[in-house]
């Protein structure tokens, strides 16, 4: 096997050395089957859905956007590999490349991957709840006065307003709420949480 790779591999080679030597300049063109096309534009649509926003695969979407293109090159180099340039490229060829055009994709994105990085605020809602679970443990209160969490707050870094952003994410997130006691705002946590900590 590996020698009839190697004389294919050097038949073309020296095929393409001779139309570079005779200054050939139009390409031969391979046509699709009728079903390798239809899969093929099934193929490019399906690659488009992965580009919307809300997919999985959107940070790589501008990579996916040309991976038809990427199999029907690869379905090409593999037809005149076995082939020659005479004929109409299979289905089964198609499948063939679209199989390491896959491949391609989930390597790329492997490679270029990165997790969603916490905002500040995210960071001080989590030192936030945990500063209101020791609290609450050494208290067994779960219901602070806002006023007095925004002074304390200063004892673990957090200015005026990165507590407020904290509180807004926390609640947001359902953490904690925020109720109102003889008029005054009164921070509850989320109790529920304490068995995961």
């Amino acid at each position: 096997m590996a020698y009839a790779y190697e004389t294919r591999a050097l038949e073309l080679l020296v095929e393409l050395v001779e139309v570079v030597k005779q200054g050939i300049q139009e390409r031969p063109k391979i046509k699709l089957s009728s079903e390798a096309c239809q899969h093929l534009i099934h193929l490019d649509r399906e690659a488009r859905r992965h580009c919307t926003p809300d997919s999985p695969w959107f940070f790589v979407s501008e990579y996916i956007l040309r991976h038809a293109e990427r199999v029907l090159r690869l379905a090409g180099v593999f037809h005149v590999f076995e082939y020659g340039v005479e004929g109409e490229i299979s289905l089964d060829t198609l499948q063939r490349a679209e199989c390491l055009g896959d491949w391609y994709v989930e390597s790329f994105a492997q490679i270029f991957y990165e997790p969603p990085k916490q905002t500040q605020a995210e960071v001080d809602a989590d030192d936030l709840e945990m500063a209101l679970i020791q609290a609450c443990r050494f208290t067994g209160n779960s219901v602070f006065r806002q006023s007095e969490m925004r002074t304390h707050a200063l004892n673990f870094g957090l200015t005026q307003t990165r507590f407020s952003r904290a509180l807004a994410v926390l609640c947001k997130q359902g953490r904690a709420w925020v109720s109102s006691y003889q008029n005054k705002p009164w921070v509850a946590l989320n109790i529920s949480r304490l068995s995961q900590f």
